[in-house]
């Protein structure tokens, strides 16, 4: 399992909060750029965590969005109700014959890509987000759900 730790906050033009999946005008982009840390337990008996530093880039126009390791193409709306095409780079999926010794002998397995799909429900209280993705060759889909609220803090 990865956890990801953001070190430097993105450095956008305007404030990132405001980005919060807002309908940007034909022409108009914002983009971000940042530096994460990630750290990955390993589930094999007697190996450590690797520890990784990882770049984070964003970008989102009228059509993609684009964050970490997520790139979505934004179909149309209904309501307040947006979908997105969605391919994400599964980072922590592979593993190499040397993690454990428990793999000797095996072949390495790489990161792959997952495709599939995101519905986000943007409401006063937060946004809730499905995504459904499955890949080539894999075993069955990733599904996941999220609820995020932005709050304004200010001195």
């Amino acid at each position: 399992m990865a956890a990801i730790a953001l070190l430097a906050s993105l450095w956008t033009p305007q404030g990132w909060a405001q980005v919060a999946d807002a309908a940007l005008q034909p022409g108009e982009s914002q983009w971000g750029l940042g530096v994460g840390a990630a750290a990955r337990r390993k589930p094999y008996r007697d190996i450590g965590t690797d520890y990784s530093v990882i770049p984070v880039l964003s970008y989102e126009n009228r059509w993609v969005h684009v964050f970490g390791l997520t790139a979505d193409l934004k179909l149309p709306s209904l309501g307040p109700v947006s979908f997105r095409l969605r391919t994400r780079y599964g980072l922590s999926d592979g593993y190499e014959a040397s993690d454990s010794g428990a793999l000797e002998g095996m072949a390495d397995r790489n990161a792959r890509l997952w495709f599939g799909g995101a519905a986000i429900w943007h409401n006063p209280i937060a946004n809730v987000s499905a995504e459904w993705l499955a890949r080539p060759m894999a075993t069955g889909p990733r599904c996941r759900s999220a609820a995020a609220s932005n709050m304004a803090i200010s001195g």
